[in-house]
């Protein structure tokens, strides 16, 4: 079993680092590891980052896909989908550079359900009570199958959608901290925070939720199938 982690990011050395150690860290075995780091052709941050990764964690597969073209946090979806179609993992497990794992081995919660189709969520400290995803954990299956992880930039959230619809929505025990309500609250800012643009008139467009339909129809014919 194969985890990837998709992790987009701009001009965040220092935050990246330590999001990397955290699963690094934290992972039992790093061969089920494999981390995609999406970034823009003009991000700054890339050469350092590869010279951290290649001098403190040579002996984990992290790959570097350079977009051609800068999409912007509005078009986030774009960068997942871009890793997601090069990951090699049995998983994909969406991934912020603001956060970090605080559950040991977190990888055995993954494993436990090698031989299911389900979205995996991870519990947020800062948000126990709120009832949905920030980090799903989704089967490759899912990708190939439907042929994008989201075709809106609130990934988390459409994928979300589906999973309740088909009852395959599961709980885990991997507790994740996540500085959003820090940059929310106003108590940390960078100008990648800043250029945030959201789409969520988008996402709930009569196309968008058309297409989070089809995309439970093809999955449910799919988990029919192979899991029934």
């Amino acid at each position: 079993m194969k985890i990837s982690v998709l992790l987009p990011t701009r001009d965040r050395v220092k935050m990246v680092i330590k999001t990397l150690n955290s699963l690094y860290d934290n992972v039992s075995d790093k061969n089920r590891l494999e981390i995609l780091l999406g970034l823009d052709y003009d991000d700054s941050s890339i050469n350092d980052l590869k010279e951290y990764v290649d001098k403190n964690m040579s002996d984990c597969d992290i790959k570097f896909h350079i977009s051609s073209k800068r999409y912007g946090y509005k078009y986030l979806h774009k960068y997942i989908n871009e890793l997601s179609k090069i990951a090699e993992g049995d998983w994909l497990f969406l991934w912020n550079d603001d956060s970090y794992i605080l559950t040991d081995n977190w990888d055995k919660e993954v494993e436990k359900y090698k031989d299911n189709f389900a979205l995996l969520s991870p519990k947020v400290k800062e948000s126990m009570d709120y009832p949905g995803t920030m980090f799903p954990i989704i089967p490759k299956a899912w990708f190939d199958e439907v042929g994008h992880f989201s075709l809106n930039c609130h990934n988390d959230t459409w994928v979300e959608e589906i999973a309740m619809e088909l009852d395959i929505f599961v709980y885990i025990p991997v507790m994740v901290t996540h500085l959003r309500n820090d940059y929310i609250k106003g108590t940390l800012t960078d100008k990648t925070w800043q250029e945030r643009r959201q789409d969520k008139k988008g996402f709930h467009s009569k196309e968008m939720k058309v297409q989070r339909v089809l995309d439970a129809h093809k999955l449910r014919q799919y988990i029919n199938e192979h899991y029934e």
